[in-house]
């Protein structure tokens, strides 16, 4: 056995745990942080009283977990439906760490944005395509390469959950009301999706 190798199969459990700390933290330490209306992204806003420590609280450590899980997924299986979702969980881990190194504005709804904000914007749109497909890829190879039929609803479920939550996440955006309670409930969606497939890898027989 490869234990460093192996050790990359638990970055996946790992990352939604890390980032329920670290936000956690992270809001205690930003004074009168409020997680119900305001987004994880103005934690490290420009201009926030913890715009230089959120980074490496949140965004580095978990570009490093997300790519991690990736990277051993896209090694561990032969097939390419495979292998392209964990490219997807890998790139997540890269724009992860852009939208880190490049902060939003303050607020994060800037009408006239910084080349900062845009890049931020663009790595969010990246960071939230990438676990919408990587589960939806599961949906049709599951059964096939896993023989869990049931992991394939669950990823079914896990993009379904997804586009039914951008509604309310843009409403919220919008009215400026409950985005941060709307913004963690629907990321926390993949996420889940990402424990429970770090769990079956790290139980296969075949993980090496």
């Amino acid at each position: 056995m490869n234990f460093s190798r192996r050790t990359f199969c638990y970055f996946g459990l790992l990352a939604p745990l890390w980032m329920l700390v670290s936000v956690t933290l992270s809001g205690i330490i930003y004074p009168r942080y409020n997680h119900v209306h305001q987004a994880m992204s103005e934690l490290h806003a420009i201009g926030s009283p913890i715009e230089f420590i959120a980074p490496f609280l949140n965004h580095y450590p978990l570009a490093i977990l997300f790519a991690g899980f990736g990277y051993y997924v896209a090694d561990h299986f032969d097939s390419a439906a495979a292998k392209l979702s964990g490219f997807m969980i890998f790139l997540h881990g890269l724009a992860t760490l852009t939208a880190g190194y490049f902060p939003c504005d303050l607020g994060c709804t800037p009408e006239d944005p910084s080349t900062s904000q845009i890049l931020h914007g663009l790595s969010g749109l990246i960071i939230l395509l990438t676990l919408l497909v990587a589960p939806a890829i599961w949906v049709f190879i599951s059964k096939n390469i896993l023989g869990k039929t049931w992991f394939g609803w669950l990823s079914l479920l896990a993009v379904i959950g997804q586009i039914i939550m951008v509604y309310p996440v843009t409403h919220s955006m919008n009215s400026g009301e409950y985005f941060g309670l709307y913004q963690r409930l629907s990321y926390s969606i993949p996420l889940i999706w990402l424990m429970v497939f770090s769990l079956i890898l790290i139980n296969s027989k075949k993980a090496p």
